[in-house]
């Protein structure tokens, strides 16, 4: 009750005090606005006309580990820190650790960005504090994790708000018993960026030995849901189709399917044309090396790859999968093809390739959408405004 009158006594013109529960070993896609917005939102720009917020994170780290890249970036980030030990998955003592963690911050809401915190959150309990749980999508690799998703989908009914990144995952949401007033799609943000001194993109092309053919890029975890073979597949298609086009694939990334990939490469006789650059700690380097950003998912939330093409004035060929609708308009804005379609996949990389000129008018036609729709203040000010409007 004291803490609650002590909350309750803060003045409107005093910054918002948020303490986020996070699941992270390096800075994935919801890890990086949630950086920004801490950075931003310290001391926001005087024309946005928004209240401060002050921002610490807690993540969970197992054994004595004091670093990792995603609490580097952190601490990086002038974020305070609060590491919560564990000795193995759901080890029932962080909830203690949570509790006395809360008790000793006293924040005016508390967010949570992972299955595992908004379970851990709701079975320890956070007063009358609002709590803003952020549901960044589902990936199904096996029965352990179908059911976490679904235990995740029954507590986040008890959230005051859910904030999730397009409205088909709003959608599946509401239709497993989150109330549709508790629930919100904001999209993540990106800001246009500044092509690399040339020089740099000519070392990443040595580097790789791109050489110079067009680069097809793809950027992301390799995993199931994100689509390489059916992307490897429409290469394959490309090159039976149109064998006079010169290009050359780029992979970013790492992940469980990397051998798979790695062989279906093999198999399609593309050895000699496709490149794997790893996991990259600068990536929008790549997007202003590219000619062409594929993405072939199988599903998605809001992702901040497409964001990041048009921030660097990428042409796109995505698949029409969970909010990629929402950002990029088929024909408008980018080449939009169903999932799975390889051959529909290698027409649009081909059309983008053969027409540069239409591909530069999409990616212009892109560029404005970004800066008016998926700009840093409009994500900030709708954050901000919801906060206002669940504190007491």
């Amino acid at each position: 009750m004291v803490a609650a009158k002590r909350r309750l006594e803060r003045s409107s013109f005093e910054p918002i005090k948020i303490l986020a529960f996070v699941e992270a070993d390096y800075v994935t896609g919801p890890a990086k606005p949630l950086l920004a917005f801490g950075e931003q939102m310290r001391n926001p720009p005087i024309e946005w006309g928004l209240r401060r917020v002050t921002l610490s994170i807690a993540t969970f780290c197992r054994g004595n580990t004091e670093s990792n890249a995603f609490i580097d970036a952190v601490r990086q980030a002038d974020i305070p820190v609060h590491i919560i030990r564990e000795r193995y998955r759901f080890d029932l003592d962080a909830r203690r650790q949570m509790r006395e963690l809360i008790d000793r911050e006293d924040p005016d809401l508390i967010e949570t960005h992972s299955v595992k915190s908004h379970f851990l959150l709701h079975s320890v309990g956070r007063g009358n504090r609002p709590w803003v749980a952020f549901h960044h999508g589902y990936t199904t690799p096996n029965l352990k994790m179908r059911l976490y998703n679904q235990l995740d989908r029954w507590t986040l009914r008890s959230a005051d708000a859910v904030i999730t990144v397009c409205m088909p995952f709003k959608k599946d949401l509401e239709d497993k018993g989150v109330q549709r007033e508790r629930l919100h799609v904001l999209h993540n943000f990106e800001t246009p960026s500044i092509a690399p001194d040339a020089t740099v993109l000519a070392r990443l092309r040595e580097e790789f030995q791109l050489g110079e053919a067009p680069v097809i890029l793809t950027m992301g975890r390799m995993s199931q849901e994100k689509g390489h073979l059916v992307l490897i597949q429409a290469l394959k298609h490309l090159r039976e189709i149109r064998p006079e086009l010169d290009w050359v694939l780029l992979l970013v990334g790492t992940g469980p399917e990397l051998e798979s990939v790695t062989q279906a490469v093999a198999e399609a006789g593309l050895a000699a044309r496709v490149r794997f650059a790893g996991q990259q700690e600068h990536p929008m380097r790549f997007f202003h090396l590219a000619d062409i950003l594929a993405l072939p998912s199988l599903s998605e939330g809001s992702p901040l790859v497409v964001l990041e093409a048009l921030a660097a004035g990428l042409p796109i060929a995505a698949t029409a999968v969970g909010g990629v609708p929402e950002i990029v308009t088929n024909g408008e804005s980018a080449l939009l093809t169903p999932a799975r379609d390889a051959k529909a996949m290698a027409g649009s990389i081909a059309t983008l390739l053969e027409d540069p000129i239409g591909a530069r008018m999409r990616s212009d036609r892109g560029l404005v959408d970004l800066k008016e729709r998926f700009s840093p203040e409009v994500y900030m000010r709708t954050l901000v405004n919801l906060f206002e409007k669940l504190l007491p």
